[in-house]
């Protein structure tokens, strides 16, 4: 099972999912050489791992949206257009990447 933890701001870091590791040839282990649907990425992120931090910052940039829509005052608000820019260009590296490995 996969945990993931928050950073301080309350989201999801992608860059921090904690992934379990099981020996490889474990019962239930599907990193084994046979199993296509885990193929090992560029950077060692199989196509499960990838698709998670997808979906973490997809998250992450509904919740910056949100919050941002609640903050008032120019400093806020270009700190959260600031934060979802950063986001938006990690789901963009992510999806690029998970678009070569198909």
């Amino acid at each position: 099972m996969r945990s993931r933890r928050r950073s301080p701001g309350g989201l999801l870091s992608p860059g921090e999912l904690e992934i379990p590791s099981s020996p490889q040839g474990a019962p239930g282990d599907k990193t084994g050489p046979n199993n296509r649907r885990k193929r090992a990425m560029s950077d060692g992120l199989n196509t499960d791992d990838l698709d998670a931090r997808i979906a973490i910052a997809r998250d992450n940039l509904r919740q910056l949206t949100e919050q941002a829509a609640a903050y008032s005052g120019a400093a806020d608000e270009e700190r959260a257009a600031d934060r979802i820019a950063e986001q938006q260009a990690e789901l963009d590296a992510l999806l690029k990447e998970r678009e070569q490995h198909k």
